[in-house]
C-alpha cells in the first residue's frame, strides 16, 4: 500500500510474539532484506518505520519510508492444550 512517498507493508505475528517481542525480516522494493525489531507489548496496527526505504521522493533524490504495520493473529480454533494455556494466562491477568 502507498501513502505519499511511504510504503506500508503488513506483517502478521502471533499473540505470543506481540507479547514477548520478536525480529522480522522484510523485503524492500529493491529486494534487500532488512531485520526489524518488534518490541515486546507491540499493539495491533502499530507501525514500525524504516527510514529511506520507501518510494523515490521526486527530483531531489530523497526517499519515503517503509512502514511495517503489525497485525496480531488471533487463532479461530485452539487445541485443548492451547485453551488450557490461554486460561492460565487469563488467571495471571493477561
Amino acid at each position: 500500500k502507498r501513502e505519499g512517498d511511504n510504503l506500508i507493508l503488513e506483517k502478521r505475528i502471533p499473540f505470543s510474539q506481540a507479547c514477548l517481542g520478536t525480529r522480522l525480516e522484510v523485503e524492500t522494493l529493491e529486494g534487500k532484506k532488512l531485520k526489524v525489531k518488534v518490541p515486546a507489548g507491540v499493539q495491533q496496527e502499530s507501525k514500525l518505520r524504516l527510514k529511506g526505504h520507501g518510494l523515490p521522493a521526486g527530483p531531489l533524490g530523497g526517499r519515503g519510508d517503509l512502514l511495517v504495520r503489525i497485525a496480531i493473529q488471533i487463532p479461530k480454533k485452539l487445541t485443548r492444550e492451547q485453551k488450557k494455556a490461554v486460561r492460565r494466562l487469563a488467571e495471571l491477568g493477561l
